[in-house]
């Protein structure tokens, strides 16, 4: 296909890696797949994941993209599944001034990571849970112009509520975005609000 073809011409891998499959309804019967933003879900998803956007371009990229399918290249996307396992739907993440309508979620943050530096979200080790998504391979390099610039050196997303690295997910009941820096006082994670 053309858009396999500008992936492979970009330097992008023509394949991706997903965080593991989570239910989209909680213990107490929320719908869920980052709070309210679940609006673009099909009615028949019940597990969804995340897909880390293609790697390949050792820091990041200056594509700006201008469909779905480069959004998911580029930033990202939460891909939902019906309860046979067959993908029923892939969101991508794009970019949206705040004041512009449409689907769209916001996020809390960043709580720091390290208790020593800033505004901390009551974490029991943080440490733990930074080693945890090394040791699982769930950490990404960024992709983003942006996040490269900053000294972002990888990012993962945990689950609502998800239990990881000694942390039980309070701190992210509709799931986080964590961001690791080369210097760890750096390291932060966002929250989705509701």
């Amino acid at each position: 296909s053309a858009l396999l073809a500008k992936v492979r011409a970009l330097g992008y891998a023509p394949h991706g890696r997903m965080t593991p499959l989570k239910p989209l309804v909680l213990a107490d019967g929320i719908r869920t797949a980052c709070g309210r933003a679940a609006s673009g879900v099909p009615s028949d998803a019940s597990l969804f994941a995340w897909a880390f956007p293609l790697t390949g371009l050792l820091g990041g990229t200056s594509l700006v993209p201008s469909c779905a399918e480069e959004g998911a290249m580029v930033f990202g996307s939460y891909v939902f599944f019906n309860g046979s396992g067959k993908v029923v739907a892939v969101n991508a993440l794009t970019l949206k001034p705040a004041n512009e309508v449409g689907d769209s979620f916001s996020f809390a943050g960043p709580f720091r990571l390290c208790a020593d530096n800033g505004p901390v979200h009551t974490l029991r080790n943080a440490e733990k849970l930074r080693q945890a998504l090394f040791d699982s391979f769930r950490l990404s390099p960024p992709t983003s112009d942006h996040l490269v610039n900053i000294g972002v050196r990888s990012f993962s997303w945990l689950a609502p509520g998800e239990a990881i690295g000694g942390e039980d997910g309070s701190a992210w009941p509709h799931g986080a975005f964590v961001y690791v820096y080369d210097q760890k006082e750096l390291d932060c994670f966002y929250s989705c609000l509701d």
